[in-house]
C-alpha cells in the first residue's frame, strides 16, 4: 500500500522456513507466484515450505528483480560491514522506486519494552540500529528511510532519493490511502476478497493515530510545564 509503482515480483528475504510463502499463498492465492523467498540456512527439507519459489542462498544468488519485500528480524543479527553487504544485494536486485519493510527493534523499544532484545548468545542479536544509524547506511546505496510512526520496531526503505516532504508522516498515510491502482486490485481481489485491504488500512490508521495522540499528548504536557513555571 506504501509502495510507488506496481507490485510485480516481492520477496522474503531471510524466510527461514517459507511460513510468509504459504500464508500469502493461502490469503492471495491468484498471486502466489508473484511472491519469493530467499533463506541461507533453511532447516531440513521436512519442515520446508513447498513454494516453487523458494530459494536457498544468499540475494547474490537471485537472478529477478524485485519491487517490494520484506527482511524481518534479520538486521539485529548482522554487524554494520555485513549488514552493508546485505544492502548492496538487495540494490542489485531492486528495481527503481521499490520498496521493503523491516523488522529489527529500535533502541527506544529495546530500552522500553524487551531489554533482553540485545542477546548475541540466545538469540543471536548483536546490533540494535537507530533510525539515524539506518538512514545514514541505507543512504549510501541510494535508498532512502521512510520511518514508521509508532512503530519503534520497522520501517521501509525505498530505492531513490526523495526529500522530507515525501517521507514525513502525513505523506506517507496519504500513500496508503491512495495505493497503487495495481496494488490496490491485488488487496481486494484475492482468496479472502479485500481482507487483505481492510486489514492493512486498519494497521496503519491503528499506529498513526496512537503515535498521533502520544505527539498531542507530549505538546498538552509541554504546555503544563510552562504554565506551572509562571
Amino acid at each position: 500500500m506504501y509502495a510507488r509503482k506496481p507490485i510485480l515480483k516481492f520477496i522474503d528475504i531471510g524466510a527461514g522456513p517459507g511460513y510468509l510463502l504459504d500464508s500469502l499463498s493461502l490469503l492471495m492465492p491468484k498471486f502466489s507466484n508473484l511472491f519469493y523467498g530467499i533463506e541461507l540456512y533453511p532447516p531440513p527439507q521436512e519442515f520446508r515450505t513447498k513454494h516453487a519459489n523458494f530459494k536457498i542462498g544468499s540475494l547474490f544468488d537471485i537472478s529477478e528483480k524485485f519491487d517490494a519485500g520484506c527482511c524481518i528480524e534479520v538486521i539485529e543479527r548482522l554487524a554494520p560491514d555485513v549488514l552493508r553487504k546485505l544492502i548492496q544485494a538487495l540494490l542489485n536486485v531492486s528495481n527503481v522506486n521499490s520498496i521493503y519493510y523491516l523488522n529489527s527493534a529500535q533502541p527506544s523499544f529495546v530500552k522500553n519494552i524487551d531489554p533482553g532484545y540485545l542477546d548475541p548468545l540466545n538469540r543471536g542479536h548483536i546490533c540494535i540500529y537507530s533510525l539515524i544509524a539506518i538512514k545514514n547506511i541505507f543512504a549510501e546505496f541510494g535508498f532512502t528511510l521512510l520511518p514508521l510512526p509508532g512503530r519503534d520496531w520497522g520501517f521501509l526503505v525505498e530505492l531513490g532519493k526523495f526529500d522530507d516532504a515525501d517521507t514525513n508522516v502525513e505523506t506517507l498515510m496519504s500513500r496508503a490511502w491512495n495505493p497503487h491502482p495495481h496494488n490496490l486490485t491485488m488487496l481486494r481481489d484475492n482468496g479472502f476478497g479485500p481482507f487483505m485491504y481492510s486489514a492493512g488500512i486498519e494497521a496503519a490508521r491503528c499506529y498513526y493515530e496512537a503515535y498521533s495522540a502520544s505527539q498531542r499528548t507530549e505538546w498538552a504536557l509541554s504546555l503544563q510545564k510552562q504554565l506551572d513555571r509562571c
